[in-house]
């Protein structure tokens, strides 16, 4: 609001002339200066007069108001009382010019009065004191009334621009570690198989077995859960018939995808069971067996027991029993199951028999580890301590070597199945069988080296090799993964599907799915063609709808590497074979069947814990199981939210009902504060493809706060491997996070999968260098471009090939940005480490190839370095671990100690590579080692820091919290 150039009040209380020009304000100015020089000589003539009389008179005061002059009233506490030259008879003392005070007040008083008349009668008001008779009250109140509609609208505007209150910052119960420890977190999965076209066998909730129709939705009880029950278990498989259920119970894990299991048939109609016993008469019933299959067709068994295959007829008549197999001996002969390396590294199953679909012929493989080496170590725990795991196949020494054979079970004749002429002679893997018809069969061979793949069919009844298929790694610059040699035949043998990489323009090479014709002649020299193109993963296939002429396929997308989908595409005939009305509906495009699920209602079989499914509903990691007609599909949605089961139909992929939404977990977790994840690319020199990055933030984290939090980097990074998805899961580092407000980091860099094979072949023959680099570099930038980071508490952790790149890491990082490292079960010497695993990587360890590569990624060689680094080193293994041997940290033990680098380590007596049986120790451990590395963690956010300011723990506190704390 503008002022008066005069009087400085705003012009709306101004009592200014408006239409004064320069002259008159002059003119003005020079008449108020007139007025000051009259008011200072009649102040001079008043202060005479009293210092003459101490009492005026009344011819004083008339005396003095003849005089006529003007005189202007001023308040003795105003600037303006003083005149503008200081005059002689202001510096007497003032009881010289006052005898008595009131009386003189009350001269000076009237003399006032008396001259504010005569300036009134003038005009000469602008330079008078108003009274408050004079104030312009209607000014003053539509001013005031403007500051209170100003004051009320910056009042609104605040109102409107303040958040709402979000309540308590942490909203829930903290992630406990007893939690994480017993799986209180842990999902139900879907557990069911498909019987028929449209039936679907699968647990209920009672733990028994039902049978639901999904074309009419109507279920049925199969079996109850009494013998369940009686047996204490809860897994079961059915036989193709329907009439017997085979039920493992008292089940010790051997190693990670083996057990030793005694067995329980179970007769579905009168629901008595039986214990298998295959061992001799004097023997005790029902010792563990390490196999036990159906057959393809009625109600027939295999096992396999001490490493010799058993073949059943009749599953209810014991008598029915014949011994196939007679050599197996324990620790070198295996029979229709793996060896320890066959099952860690190539089939990731311990099965090595198939039986035809007819189920009168059996193929099976046998192992001999006669010329592996022995490598013996103890198990502790007991008063005689046992020798585990005899056998080493460390690289470039003797592998195991496989044979395969064909049973004719009518008559138990036998054929050696020899491998094609290309593998036959030298070092190679049986990588995969599968049953083409009832006569033919087809396997999947790999060199030694595994950058070479071939498939060979066989044939009755001679059933010798015909090759196929062949694949090449491009300029031998990578390698084959045996999980990714899946393939579909056609009904009739004559088709068939597989997955192999194609260079996409520009963006390198990505597996796709491929479509071939094996009925040729010489059908190697076929040329397959692409169905699928761009720069996605195609990573199973899972069906081939001949009558719709239509594929089904699991692939992630691209730019979204964590991601897995179902879709569908058609195959080569589906233009030649359109005329049918029901391929004229269908697209021979490619389709994603789980991107966007259809509006609709999803109710479990008993009419509760309904679902919504829509088109903004997320569910972006699928596995799916198809029904054998292709009608249904189960949908296993495994995140990002809590998993869930539903059956969706097909073709029109309509959701048709819910089978499990673990409704009891996600009220859990509603309750729960749990970490907020944050997912995002960061830039990588050397390569146009981008690390994939996810941050687990604290519960309570707001990142415009000034608030910083320790920084955990949990790195893994093994080839191919795949850390950060879209896949739902919960473990210790969301403890971290929620309960110790840590910041964690999961990040895959070069090597890891899913991202092009340029991308993961780009760490060939120098296994942790790339990524190695990688992680500092994405470390870098995150301490360089994230507020709420402490950078002066920052630690790596990592198991298994994880430890391997947390100890180079430690090495590597010169800047010394990392000031804890921990690592669990790590590879410090890769010339120890499995063979068939390392040398897909690295080649042999031989001086005419890639002895160099091994010894730069040695760790146990750079101790040296350890000396050079502030990162403190905490060291842990299992005494008994199958995976990594404990020779692998005892031998950078030995070094660090030459080079009297000083460290902490844990020794697991008896633990294998999981550490299963010492978890709380183990984690409670690394919780304790980061406090004491890292100093005090604050917890910014307890009542403690929030109301006095006690942020920091006391060392008892720490004490109390990983020791005393009810987890």
């Amino acid at each position: 609001m503008e002022t008066c150039p005069r009087c400085r009040q705003f012009k709306i209380m101004c009592m200014c002339s408006s239409g004064d020009d320069e002259k008159t304000e002059r003119e003005r100015q020079k008449k108020h200066l007139h007025q000051l020089e009259q008011l200072k000589h009649q102040q001079y003539v008043l202060s005479n007069a009293s210092s003459r009389s101490a009492t005026p008179n009344a011819s004083a005061i008339k005396s003095a108001d003849s005089s006529r002059t003007k005189v202007k009233p001023l308040h003795e506490d105003s600037p303006s009382a003083h005149p503008t030259k200081s005059d002689p008879s202001d510096e007497k003392p003032r009881s010289s010019e006052v005898k008595s005070p009131n009386k003189v007040s009350l001269n000076q008083h009237l003399q006032k009065q008396q001259i504010n008349a005569k300036l009134l009668q003038n005009g000469e008001v602008e330079l008078v004191a108003a009274t408050p008779n004079q104030r312009n009250w209607k000014g003053i109140a539509i001013a005031l009334l403007v500051i209170g509609l100003v004051i009320a609208l910056v009042a609104l505007a605040v109102v409107i621009v303040t958040p709402p209150n979000p309540g308590p910052r942490i909203k829930g119960e903290r992630v406990t570690l007893d939690l994480i420890i017993k799986d209180q977190f842990k999902p139900r999965h879907y557990n069911g198989t498909w019987v028929s076209k449209s039936e679907l066998l699968f647990t209920d909730e009672d733990g028994g077995i039902s049978i639901m129709d999904m074309a009419t939705l109507k279920s049925r009880n199969f079996l109850s859960n009494s013998t369940f029950r009686q047996l204490n278990s809860r897994s079961f498989r059915i036989s193709a018939d329907l009439k017997f259920v085979l039920v493992p119970f008292d089940s010790k894990k051997k190693y990670r995808h083996s057990t030793l299991s005694k067995y329980a048939i179970v007769n579905v109609n009168t629901s008595s069971f039986r214990v298998v016993n295959l061992g001799a008469a004097d023997e005790v019933p029902g010792e563990p067996l390490q196999l036990a299959e159906w057959s393809a067709k009625g109600h027939a068994l295999a096992f396999v027991f001490k490493n010799d295959i058993y073949y059943q007829r009749d599953a209810d008549d014991p008598k029915t029993v014949v011994r196939l197999t007679d050599d197996g001996q324990e620790g070198t002969i295996f029979n229709g199951v793996t060896d320890w390396l066959y099952e860690e590294e190539i089939f990731s199953s311990n099965k090595a028999i198939w039986f035809s679909p007819d189920g009168g012929k059996l193929v099976y493989a046998s192992f001999n580890d006669s010329m592996v080496r022995n490598f013996n170590f103890i198990e502790y725990g007991g008063m005689s301590p046992t020798s585990l795991y005899p056998t080493s196949n460390s690289t470039g020494t003797a592998n195991p070597q496989v044979q395969l054979h064909l049973v004719e079970l009518d008559s138990t004749k036998t054929i050696q199945v020899a491998p094609p002429e290309l593998i036959r002679g030298r070092d190679h893997y049986l990588a995969s069988v599968e049953w083409i018809t009832d006569q033919e069969f087809a396997c999947t061979w790999l060199n030694r080296r595994q950058n070479m793949s071939v498939i060979s069919k066989y044939s009755g009844p001679s059933y010798t090799a015909k090759e196929i298929h062949r694949e090449v790694v491009p300029n031998n610059l990578g390698w084959i993964d045996p999980s990714t040699l899946t393939h579909k035949f056609s009904q009739n043998g004559k088709r068939m599907l597989f997955i192999e990489a194609v260079q996409e323009h520009g963006a390198g090479y990505y597996p796709q799915l491929h479509e071939k014709d094996i009925s040729r002649q010489e059908p190697l020299y076929v040329e397959a063609s692409s169905l699928t193109h761009g720069a996605f993963h195609v990573t199973d296939i899972l069906g081939w709808d001949e009558p719709r002429h239509l594929v089904y396929f699991i692939a992630n997308q691209p730019g979204s590497p964590g991601v897995r989908h179902l879709f569908q595409i058609g195959d080569n005939h589906f233009h030649k074979e359109a005329d049918s009305p029901i391929d004229m509906e269908l697209s021979p495009s490619l389709q994603c069947l789980t991107c966007a699920l259809k509006n609709n209602s999803l109710y479990t079989h008993n009419d509760s814990n309904p679902l919504e499914l829509n088109a903004n509903f997320s569910c972006d990691f699928t596995k799916v199981d198809l029904s054998p007609e292709k009608d249904f599909y189960v949908l296993n949605c495994l995140g990002p939210r809590v998993p869930f089961s539903a059956v969706i139909s097909l073709p029109n992929n309509n959701p048709v009902i819910l089978l499990d939404s673990n409704t009891e977990l996600e009220e859990v977790l509603s309750n729960t504060a749990l970490p907020v994840s944050q997912d995002f690319e960061v830039a990588l020199p050397g390569t146009n493809v981008p690390a994939q990055v996810r941050l687990l933030l604290p519960p309570g984290l707001r990142e415009n706060e000034e608030f910083i939090f320790p920084l955990l980097v949990n790195v893994y990074g093994g080839p191919g491997s795949q850390d950060v998805s879209s896949r739902w899961r919960l473990e210790w580092d969301h403890f971290l996070s929620s309960q110790r407000d840590f910041v964690v980091a999961h990040i895959d860099v070069r090597g890891t999968g899913f991202s092009g094979n340029d991308f993961k072949h780009a760490v060939f023959r120098e296994l942790g260098r790339l990524e190695v680099s990688d992680t500092l570099h994405v470390l870098k930038f995150l301490l360089n471009t994230t507020s709420y980071l402490d950078k002066s508490k920052v630690a790596v952790w990592g198991w298994s090939y994880g430890g391997y790149l947390a100890s180079r890491l430690l090495v590597e990082d010169t800047s010394d940005l990392i000031k804890c490292t921990m690592s669990v079960a790590p590879v410090t010497d890769w010339r120890l480490y499995d063979s068939a695993y390392t040398e897909r990587f690295m080649g042999m360890p031989e001086v005419e190839d890639n002895w160099k590569g091994y010894e730069n990624a040695d760790v146990s060689n750079q101790a040296n370095r350890f000396l050079a680094r502030k990162s403190k080193f905490f060291l842990i293994h299992g005494t008994s671990d199958e995976n990594v041997h404990l020779q692998h940290s005892m031998l950078l033990t030995k070094t660090l100690v030459e080079q009297n680098v000083q460290f902490k380590q844990m020794i697991y007596p008896g633990e294998r590579h999981n550490l299963q049986g010492s978890a709380r120790h183990f984690f409670q451990s690394m919780e304790r080692f980061l406090e004491q590395c890292l100093g005090p963690i604050p917890d910014w956010f307890s009542p403690k820091c929030v109301d006095d300011g006690e942020c920091y723990p006391s060392q008892d506190d720490e004490e109390d919290h990983v020791h005393d704390q009810d987890y």
